[in-house]
């Protein structure tokens, strides 16, 4: 019997600045408020209690909440840009199939009348 041959194992990917952030635009957005909130109970108890290290871990944790929720923000604003684009170049294939043909018609008849009229 032979000893079963193990393989090696991809080391796993390093974090990167945006796997902090929601994927979707409203997880951002409501990822935002969620620490927004968070970080002002925790700002405020750190008032209440004169803690200098928990006010600071409150304030932080209230911009990283503007933050996520400023991402959410474009993110939404990217798809909704994204699906106006596509919708116009739809509306724009439409009108193409519906009259190119009748531009085509056109545009052949008025060349074989300059033809007629330069070529006499």
């Amino acid at each position: 019997m032979s000893d079963p041959i193990e393989t090696p194992k991809a080391a796993p990917a390093p974090e990167t600045k945006t796997s902090e952030f929601a994927k979707t635009a409203t997880a951002a957005k409501l990822s935002g408020t969620y620490n927004e909130t968070a970080g002002f109970f925790k700002k405020f108890f750190g008032e209440l209690t004169d803690d200098t290290e928990l006010k600071k871990a409150g304030r932080n944790q209230q911009l990283l909440g503007k933050v996520h929720y400023l991402v959410g923000t474009l993110r939404e604003g990217r798809e909704l840009g994204l699906k106006k684009l596509n919708d116009t170049r739809r509306e724009s294939e439409v009108i193409c199939r519906k009259h190119g043909g009748k531009l085509l018609d056109l545009a052949s008849e008025f060349v074989d009348d300059l033809k007629k009229v330069l070529f006499k």
